[in-house]
């Protein structure tokens, strides 16, 4: 697929990290894009593997000045979260992430049973990273849970940051290479992306495209999920992962090819 194809479509999902904010400042190419297909009267989402709500995401970006209403709506995978663990809401979790102030909101948010005995547990949860937890501890947690032969539900599966720092996708990888049973409420499940597709009307693969940064979470979701998908070239993620030769969640390879390519410096000479 060509460059200018991609811009026929209908439907545009967006990642979030890495390819609409960094965490801390817009990217203010992509942000001329939004507005270019917004002008277009296409139809823009986001769709983020943030543990955060979609009603957060929307502060966030206000705090940046990006115009919330750009977008048609925000998807997050801890909007789906909440949506798919109301089905375990008799069950206990043992958060092998830590229990600081951002993952013991979401429990609280959500009615997760928790207990601090990983022995009495039915189930085990990566939420988010948090500060009070250190590596050690939290792949001590993932060798000790393993043992113990119980299903993990992963909240966010981004395997890293834009930072490259490790998040909760890597700790459940490494869960899953092991032997064990992981459950991701995230990008690069079918199961998100059903989610996802049910909440837009009349919508259709032919018509959508998503636009991400990484090959694992985004290019690997999309081509599962079977829409076309477009990778920013530029991400150090791809290069981290492939510099380190990392093995991801096993069978996934011959899904990582997008539909196209673009490096995001090049975007002036595609659309303007």
């Amino acid at each position: 697929m060509s460059n200018l194809k991609i811009f026929k479509k209908k439907i545009y999902l967006f990642d979030l990290w890495g390819v609409i904010h960094d965490g801390r400042k817009p990217y203010d190419r992509i942000i001329r894009l939004i507005k270019h297909l917004k002008k277009l009267k296409k139809r823009i989402y986001i769709v983020s593997n943030s543990s955060s709500s979609s009603s957060e995401v929307k502060k966030d970006l206000k705090k940046m000045f990006i115009n919330i209403n750009y977008f048609d709506k925000i998807f997050t995978s801890g909007d789906f979260a909440s949506n798919y663990l109301k089905r375990y809401k008799k069950k206990k979790f043992y958060s092998l992430s830590g229990l600081g102030p951002k993952n013991l909101k979401f429990c609280k948010e959500n009615k997760i049973i928790l207990t601090s005995d990983p022995k009495k547990s039915d189930i085990g949860i990566l939420i988010s990273n948090e500060i009070n937890i250190r590596e050690r501890e939290l792949i001590g947690n993932i060798n000790n849970f393993f043992l113990l032969k119980k299903k993990i539900i992963c909240i966010n599966p981004d395997y890293l940051n834009i930072y490259k720092k490790k998040c909760m996708g890597f700790y459940a990888n490494k869960f899953f290479l092991k032997g064990g049973n992981v459950t991701c409420l995230g990008k690069p499940e079918k199961l998100y992306f059903n989610f996802i597709s049910k909440k837009i009307k009349n919508f259709k693969k032919r018509d959508a495209i998503l636009i991400g940064d990484t090959y694992l979470n985004d290019i690997c979701g999309a081509n599962k999920f079977g829409i076309d998908s477009v990778l920013f070239k530029s991400s150090k993620i791809n290069q981290y992962i492939k510099l380190n030769n990392v093995k991801l969640f096993g069978k996934i390879k011959k899904n990582l090819e997008p539909s196209a390519k673009i490096d995001p410096k090049e975007l002036e000479k595609i659309f303007f």
